[in-house]
């Protein structure tokens, strides 16, 4: 069953089973009204059942048979030997003219590829379409939880987010269409139109075979660079016409989970996880008057959304935005023909919605605080991972370096690591060391932001190496150098991060080896339970360097799904609208501090949990090897059983850190 879209612009596509599709679609509607005795509209309609399904698939099985093209049958069967399996196979001239058709006006899309226009519910379901609690999973993490049941406050939370309404922003969607049509914005990630590769000229007479060989290289990478192309295109298509479809009334975008515990949207061409577009053409469906805070936390976002004022207190960002406010006007009202301050940003469009929305606020009759706004604004977590180890850890210099404690300014953790390294580089610059002296200029916040914020998902030495050595590629730092000044930096970065974070490392450290253990040890992969009661089992195999690299950054993942999971339930009492991209959680401009108080109320309290002990025990009961297991082994097998069952119990010490600081940070977003 497929859903019929208005194309915003011409789009090649195949509709061959369309009236197929019609017959299936009134069938199945005539059977349901008979069966169920009420509209298949209706919330509560189940999944079809299995008579239904084998029912339906011999009427279309029998359909398939009777269709002809230009008096050619359209399929034909074939018989597998092995399965005793029937397989129904187009005709090769139907396929080709399958190929070929062309509808200038529709695209088709699965239901499930769709928002929905009714509020979902968990198991969230596209009318006759089941969906999966999780994306990806291993086989004994699903038969845990459908052993047990999932935990309810994991599905109510599911529930929540997906109940959230959104809108399109109408205004948004007309300008980004109409430059679509017209040509594209390449340099906004707007492509143009694909346009068609020559064939191969024939070779002049007389050329080489090196040139003619050169030339069918140049030919063939022009050719995958507009295959490429065209696929970027086409994305924007699906985004743009899915969004014309929807402008005109409320949508829903229905959650899953990865094997985590991580929320994703489910329609995936268009919703707020995905590109700066995307987002931009998205508002929430109610809207709520700014008052005083919320035109001031508006402003403060045009700021943070064009990436400008991370080390700025909230005052100053306040007054950056007010003194470009003549630029914020011009991109509002002359997006194209103007002085495009937002097109140099690192969201330009979602730069340009929020010009907008200031510029309409501030036009308001009654003032900007009357202005009733369905705009959301974004508060981003400061380096969200490095968060949940400091607080697991209860580490000072961490919490105080990702902005846990009560502080004047926001703190800039990656600023931090650089001025640790450069004082160590200075230092052996003086000592003659010739990598450090060249090294000289180099140290700045870009060079080493990547390998402190890949920390938390277990970069290794070598990964640091690789990203330290592209950033100063970009700074074109002398290649003869490059590398040993990248491996000089990895090891300086990383040691940095390790001084700052102290019980944060020696927990990933614990969590490292654990898994290690579990692999080698038990062949199996690590698991744990989130403190929301979520079962989690890492679905890779048994390898310990694979499950002991994924294992730090998948369980602080976890975390992070838990806090919003819980944050979310809490706005929800207090109707709060929210919405989440993992660490970063949207919501009316109005209604920005009371959220920020419920996402700290609500870390405090997943981590005044015991979550290590927790982990411990959990690990110390599946895992550890018993008295009757210790007894059949010897030599060095007994000696590493009995220092893995020494290890599950030896829970990394925490430092002095107080939670209950967190509660008066102002800056715990970033």
């Amino acid at each position: 069953m497929l859903a019929s879209i208005q194309a915003v612009q011409y789009m090649p596509k195949p509709h061959f089973m369309r009236d197929l599709t019609d017959l299936f679609y009134e069938k199945i509607q005539r059977k349901a009204r008979a069966e169920l005795g009420r509209e298949t509209g209706d919330l509560g309609w189940p999944p079809l059942p299995r008579h239904w399904r084998i029912e339906l698939g011999k009427y279309l099985t029998d359909h398939l048979a009777q269709l002809t093209y230009r008096g050619v049958p359209a399929t034909y069967g074939v018989l597998d030997p092995d399965s005793n399996v029937q397989h129904i196979r187009a005709h090769p001239t139907v396929a080709k003219a399958f190929q070929q058709a062309q509808d200038a006006t529709k695209l088709m899309f699965q239901p499930s590829k769709l928002p929905m226009l009714t509020k979902p519910f968990w198991p969230a379901r596209y009318m006759t379409l089941n969906t999966e609690l999780l994306r990806q999973y291993a086989l004994a993490q699903m038969s845990e939880i459908r052993l047990s049941g999932p935990p309810p406050t994991v599905l109510e939370a599911l529930h929540t987010v997906s109940s959230c309404a959104w809108r399109v922003d109408r205004a948004m969607l007309r300008l980004i269409t109409d430059r679509f049509n017209s040509g594209g914005a390449e340099h906004l990630a707007l492509p143009a139109r694909p346009r068609s590769v020559e064939r191969l000229a024939p070779p002049a007479p007389g050329a080489s075979r090196a040139d003619i060989a050169a030339l069918r290289r140049e030919k063939a990478a022009e050719r995958k660079a507009e295959r490429e192309r065209y696929s970027l295109w086409c994305t924007e298509l699906y985004r743009l016409s899915i969004a014309d479809w929807l402008k005109d009334r409320p949508f829903y975008l229905p959650h899953n989970m990865d094997f985590r515990g991580r929320a994703y949207p489910m329609p995936p061409h268009l919703n707020h996880m995905s590109c700066d577009l995307s987002r931009s053409l998205l508002r929430f469906n109610n809207a709520k008057p700014l008052g005083e805070r919320g035109w001031r936390w508006l402003r403060i976002h045009a700021i943070n959304v064009a990436d400008l004022g991370k080390k700025l207190t909230n005052a100053e960002r306040l007054d950056m935005a007010d003194s470009l406010l003549p630029d914020i006007i011009d991109s509002a009202e002359r997006p194209w023909t103007g002085r495009g301050w937002w097109q140099n940003d690192e969201a330009p469009w979602q730069t340009l919605a929020t010009c907008s929305e200031i510029l309409a606020a501030a036009r308001h009759p009654d003032g900007p605080e009357r202005y009733v706004s369905s705009f959301p604004v974004h508060q981003d977590g400061s380096c969200n991972g490095l968060q949940h180890y400091a607080a697991m850890g209860r580490d000072v210099a961490g919490a105080l370096a990702v902005n846990l404690r009560a502080v004047d300014r926001p703190q800039d953790v990656y600023q931090a690591v650089v001025d640790l390294v450069e004082s160590t580089r200075v230092a052996d610059a003086a000592q003659g060391h010739a990598v450090a002296q060249s090294l000289q200029g180099y140290v700045v916040r870009r060079t080493i932001k990547q390998s402190v914020m890949t920390t938390v998902y277990g970069v290794t030495e070598y990964g640091a190496i690789q990203q330290i050595l592209a950033r100063l590629k970009d700074a074109e730092f002398p290649s003869e150098m490059r590398h040993k000044a990248a491996a000089y930096l990895a090891k300086l970065t990383l040691s940095s991060i390790g001084r700052i974070f102290t019980s944060a490392t020696h927990i990933q450290h614990w969590f490292t080896d654990l898994a290690k253990d579990v692999a080698k040890l038990r062949q199996a992969s690590i698991q744990w339970r989130t403190p929301l009661g979520l079962p989690i089992v890492q679905p890779y195999p048994p390898d310990p360097v694979k499950q002991s690299n994924a294992f730090p950054p998948n369980f602080v993942h976890s975390l992070d799904s838990c806090h919003m999971m819980l944050t979310a339930l809490e706005c929800q009492k207090f109707g709060v609208t929210f919405a989440a991209v993992h660490d970063c959680f949207w919501t009316h401009p109005c209604d920005v501090d009371a959220m920020g108080r419920i996402c700290r109320q609500q870390f405090v309290q997943l981590h005044s949990k015991p979550i290590l002990a927790d982990l411990s025990s959990h690990i110390d009961r599946v895992f550890s090897f018993r008295q009757s297991e210790l007894a059949s082994l010897s030599g060095q097998k007994l000696q590493a059983a009995k220092r893995f069952n020494s290890r599950i119990l030896q829970i990394p010490d925490k430092g002095d850190f107080d939670l209950s600081e967190v509660l008066r940070s102002e800056y715990f977003f970033s």
